[in-house]
């Protein structure tokens, strides 16, 4: 059989041809569920977000609860900690190894960054980061400067006025 190797810094990377859409969709063998705000119910398999990003299993800021019961694991995650579709987006993420840039708002990808940064997804930061880097410009440059100082996120702080004090 193939070998499939991940790359040493981010476990989150995947090669070509190889990632789990289909198993994404297929809450058949989900075992975990992530509940958000505690309303909405999030799915996933446990060994692929253990496999690909063990944080999320474990990180005490994030969690306020964690109970198992026979076969399934809840974990309640800290109110405001995380939307449920920046979730959906990170386990897309640690199961496709990719992100659809374009179907979100700029603000949408800054949240999605700090989820990243929080559950130490390189990778996926660098990717916000350069998505955001790429896509600034005069009409949405002092809205994501806003939002990434409210968010504390300082690399995407930085780049964006350094943009606003170049071109404005």
């Amino acid at each position: 059989a193939p070998r499939v190797e991940m790359a040493e810094s981010d476990q989150s990377t995947t090669r070509e041809g190889f990632n789990h859409r289909a198993l994404l969709s297929d809450e058949t063998f989900a075992d975990l569920i992530f509940q958000v705000d505690g309303k909405f119910n999030v799915r996933a398999h446990s060994c692929v977000v253990a496999v690909r990003c063990e944080q999320m299993l474990n990180q005490k800021a994030s969690i306020k609860s964690k109970r198992k019961k026979k076969n399934l694991t809840t974990i309640a995650l800290k109110d405001g900690f995380i939307t449920a579709e920046t979730l959906k987006e990170v386990l897309n993420f640690l199961y496709v190894g990719e992100i659809n840039f374009p179907n979100l708002s700029m603000a949408d990808v800054l949240l999605l960054n700090v989820a990243a940064r929080n559950y130490g997804l390189k990778r996926l930061v660098w990717l916000c980061e350069d998505w955001l880097r790429n896509h600034l410009d005069m009409e949405n440059v002092f809205q994501i400067l806003r939002l990434a100082h409210d968010l504390q996120e300082m690399n995407v702080k930085n780049f964006s006025l350094e943009y606003a004090l170049k071109h404005y």
